[in-house]
C-alpha cells in the first residue's frame, strides 16, 4: 500500500510539472516579454512590456494574423482555405482577392492575391504582399 502512494505522487507529481510546462508554453509563445518594438517579431509591438498584435489581428504560428482576410488562419488559427480560395469575413471562398499588405511568410502566402505574388519580408520571419 505504501509503494503505491508513492507510486501515485510521483506520476501526479509529474503530470502537473507537465501542465504547468503546457502553460508557460503557450503564453509565452502568445505574449513575449519585452523592452521595445524591435523585441517583438512577426508584426507584434511592445506594449506594458509584453509583445502584442495590433488590434483586430491574432497571434497564429508566429505571425499576426487578420482571421478575417488571412488564407491560413481563416476564422481561426491554423484554419487553411484550400489552395485557389481566399478567406473573406473569416470563410473560405473560391476567387482571388485585392491584397493590400496581406501578412506573409514566403511568396506562396501571397498567392491568393489578385494585385501581388511576392512577399517582402520585414524582419523575424514576418512580411507583407506587394
Amino acid at each position: 500500500m505504501v509503494w503505491e502512494r508513492r507510486v501515485l505522487r510521483g506520476v501526479l507529481g509529474v503530470c502537473v510539472f507537465v501542465a504547468m510546462w503546457f502553460v508557460q508554453a503557450c503564453y509565452l509563445d502568445a505574449e513575449t516579454q519585452c523592452s521595445s518594438d524591435q523585441d517583438c517579431g512577426g508584426g507584434q509591438r511592445c506594449e506594458g512590456k509584453l509583445c502584442v498584435c495590433p488590434e483586430g489581428r491574432t497571434f497564429c504560428a508566429k505571425v499576426c494574423a487578420d482571421t478575417k482576410s488571412d488564407a491560413f488562419h481563416c476564422g481561426g488559427c491554423g484554419v487553411s482555405c484550400q489552395k485557389g480560395q481566399s478567406c473573406r469575413a473569416g470563410t473560405c471562398q473560391t476567387g482571388k482577392v485585392q491584397c493590400a499588405a496581406k501578412a506573409c511568410s514566403t511568396n506562396e502566402d501571397c498567392d491568393i492575391c489578385e494585385n501581388t505574388t511576392q512577399c517582402i519580408l520585414v524582419g523575424g520571419g514576418a512580411g507583407f504582399c506587394t
